[in-house]
């Protein structure tokens, strides 16, 4: 459960604070815990926190850290995605977007700056995916009665909203910049989300 706390909202994650190893052990820790207090008090593995669980790895291994498998954080976004199409009961619906766009978000970022992923730097793939993501998060940022599995307050999923809002901009305004011009790869920064993406709160 310390990694379900820990990434508050989906916009403030525990990875800035470790690294990969760190992180995989941080992972494994509470996919066991989860699994113990199935075993022991029968409570068993919600959708949302399996969903988190693995949208959250995908996070360590897709960029955050130095080290991480691109091609799994890959897999596991397309994983991700494919259970919040695919309907996902006892969640809030205004749940799903920010899910959705977080995950599209992930994907944009591997394609833009990824080296080992199906679609290897193709800023117009990463482009759409980033559009598409701005597109589910708006409909989060106008909905006031929002809130995050434990995360209640108003202003706390707001900011999450524009956390994502910030980021598909920014991975939109990047895809352009390099589509327009190819051949500058190196020339373009990597961070944890976006190039000027914060790492906490906007």
């Amino acid at each position: 459960m310390l990694l379900l706390m820990a990434w508050s909202g989906l916009h403030r994650g525990p990875w800035p604070f470790c690294n990969v190893t760190q992180a995989r052990a941080i992972i494994r820790g509470a996919r066991a815990a989860i699994s113990s207090a199935s075993t022991t008090w029968a409570r068993n593995e919600t959708v949302l926190e399996s969903l988190l669980l693995d949208i959250s790895e995908s996070d360590a291994e897709g960029g955050s850290l130095v080290g991480g498998f691109e091609k799994k954080a890959e897999g596991l976004y397309k994983k991700s995605l494919q259970q919040t199409e695919a309907g996902m009961e006892c969640v809030s619906a205004c749940v799903v977007p920010l899910l959705r766009s977080h995950c599209l978000n992930g994907l944009a970022r591997l394609y833009l700056y990824g080296k080992y992923t199906e679609e290897t730097s193709d800023p117009i793939t990463a482009k759409e995916q980033a559009e598409k993501a701005l597109a589910d998060v708006i409909l989060v940022r106008n909905n006031d009665s929002v809130s995050f599995y434990l995360w209640k307050a108003q202003d706390s999923s707001g900011s999450s909203a524009m956390f994502h809002v910030n980021v598909s901009r920014q991975l939109i305004a990047d895809s352009l910049v390099r589509a327009s011009r190819p051949g500058d790869e190196d020339l373009m920064p990597r961070s944890r989300y976006a190039p000027s993406a914060s790492n906490g709160l906007i």
